[in-house]
């Protein structure tokens, strides 16, 4: 009973720092991430600091529409109200649409966001970005996240990290790598080698999967397969 107690009242953490790789920090990222503890000297060179850490200011989308509508009345767009009010969604329609975007699936995935999530995220404010493009050639960004609990609960650390690219779209946790090891030992301590098999062909499909290009795919697959077929010989 006491042990249950004790859990019950431990806490998770999680802190995220990472960088946006851009050409410029412009009105629309400092917009967008300015909660995310935007700093566009460090490290400098086409990438711009973000966090997302304990304790920071708070995330939510209504600061973010704030913002943006404030950015929008600066380049004397005209913005939709609905009882006096900034309305989220028409804005960031007419925003997009300032920028040329009449329709667009990653578009659509913010505004889904906008509508059941109260915090914004950097993944869904990058697609954002990406749309209103005022010159700052947003290609992608790259994180790394801890957990962490205020009681040194078995498996309740760990880590992630994310890289989103043009071409390339990877996300890896520490979890990942305990339940691979545990699966292919599994495997192996069996003498079960189509499983084994199994398992590490789905993982090299799974990096193969972040290329984003179908066609770019299917001639790394390619390539990959002749790669292994040469090294067996």
């Amino acid at each position: 009973m006491e042990l249950g107690f004790v859990k019950k009242i431990a806490k998770s953490y999680r802190n995220t720092t990472g960088v946006l790789m851009l050409d410029a920090v412009t009105p629309v990222i400092e917009a967008l991430f300015k909660s995310f503890d935007l700093d566009k000297s460090v490290p400098g060179n086409g990438e711009a600091y973000v966090a997302s850490l304990v304790g920071s200011a708070s995330k939510s989308w209504d600061l973010v529409i704030d913002r943006l509508a404030n950015y929008a009345k600066s380049i004397v767009l005209e913005i939709p109200r609905i009882e006096g009010r900034v309305h989220g969604e028409q804005l960031l329609i007419a925003l997009a649409k300032h920028f040329g975007v009449e329709s667009d699936e990653r578009l659509d995935n913010v505004l889904g966001q906008l509508s059941c999530e109260e915090n914004a995220g950097i993944e869904e404010l990058c697609q954002l970005a990406e749309i209103l493009d005022d010159g700052h050639g947003l290609r992608g960004f790259k994180l790394e996240t801890s957990v962490h609990c205020s009681k040194p609960w078995l498996f309740e650390f760990g880590g992630a990290g994310e890289y989103h690219g043009k071409h390339v779209s990877i996300s890896v946790c520490s979890k990942y790598a305990l339940n691979l090891g545990t699966a292919l030992e599994a495997a192996i301590g069996s003498s079960d080698l189509d499983k084994a098999g199994q398992i590490l062909a789905k993982k090299c499909m799974d990096l193969i999967s972040s290329i984003r290009d179908q066609g770019t795919r299917t001639a790394v697959r390619t390539q990959v397969l002749a790669l292994l077929e040469k090294e067996s010989e």
